[in-house]
This record gives C-alpha cells, sequence and structure tokens, in this order.
C-alpha cells in the first residue's frame, strides 16, 4: 500500500470524492440512505459555507483516502466559537496509516486559528480504536450518552479545550 498521502483543507473539486467516500462510511454503517447523489449536493452546498470544513486525505496519485467534517458554531457554554468533529473516515484500505491522527490535527490547527475554545466530538464506545486515538490527541471524556439505535452501544462526547 502506497503511504505517501497529502492532507488538506478541501475544495469544490474534491466534492466527488467526499460524496464516494461519504457513501463509503454509510455503507459500513450497514445504511442505504443517503445516495452518493444526496452526499454529492448536500456536500457542494456545505463546502461552500463558511463555517463548515471538509478535510481530506489523498495519495500521490489523487486517489481519496479519507475526509474529516467540522462544523463551527457559536455556544452559550464557550466563549468564542465552538468546533464540531462531525465525521471522520479512513477508507478500509487506508487504515493504520495515520491518516485519522493527520486529519484530526489539522482541524485542531483550524479550529485554533479560528479562536475556538473547544473541539468537541461524539463517536460510539465500541469505537475503541477511535476514543484512543482523540485520546492521544489530548480529548477527554466529556460524557456517555444514550444507546444508538445503528450501531448499539452509548454515544460517548469526547472534547479538547483549545485554551
Amino acid at each position: 500500500m502506497e503511504t505517501d498521502f497529502s492532507v488538506r483543507l478541501a475544495g469544490p473539486a474534491d466534492s466527488q470524492c467526499l460524496a464516494a467516500m461519504a457513501t463509503e462510511l454509510c455503507n459500513e454503517l450497514g445504511e442505504a440512505t443517503p445516495s452518493q447523489a444526496e452526499f454529492l449536493v448536500r456536500i457542494e452546498e456545505l463546502i461552500q459555507d463558511p463555517n463548515t470544513d471538509y478535510l481530506v486525505a489523498r495519495d500521490t496519485e489523487g486517489a481519496c483516502l479519507a475526509f474529516l467534517q467540522q462544523r463551527y458554531r457559536r455556544s452559550i457554554w464557550s466563549e468564542g466559537e465552538e468546533a464540531n468533529l462531525e465525521d471522520l473516515f479512513v477508507g478500509a484500505g487506508s487504515r493504520r496509516l495515520g491518516l485519522g491522527a493527520r486529519l484530526v490535527e489539522l482541524a485542531i490547527q483550524r479550529a485554533q486559528a479560528r479562536g475556538c475554545a473547544v473541539v468537541t466530538l461524539d463517536t460510539n464506545e465500541r469505537n475503541v480504536k477511535a476514543i484512543a486515538l482523540y485520546q492521544r490527541l489530548g480529548f477527554r471524556l466529556s460524557f456517555t450518552h444514550v444507546q444508538t439505535e445503528i450501531t448499539g452501544g452509548r454515544e460517548v462526547l469526547l472534547d479538547k479545550p483549545l485554551a
């Protein structure tokens, strides 16, 4: 497996790649919807939103390997904006190469540059590899929430203060 890759902020030209990756994620979760065409429409809209970042990892040939979606918002609970890491997905053939860590590190840097007070995320308690990754990158368990319908297990909330 080729291990050379670049990680960067995605632009409109990356929309097809992002939609394909989102579809792969959807399939791994056992979900039939949204379709790739629906993902594409949504991503094309969100990629233009100044409060949404898509980060993408591609190999030296330009193949899409992984993506991250991060959204920014104001909250009464913190001074400044908060960043919410909504989706992180590494394609099955590209795992264990450090792509997830690189994407999360870039997301943290972008949140810091915007002056965000915190980065938050949620995952399933059964996703122990992801939780270990986030904790290695300085995230702390915030609390465990209700059981989810899609994957079973409870939702785990994590955060990383940036101040």
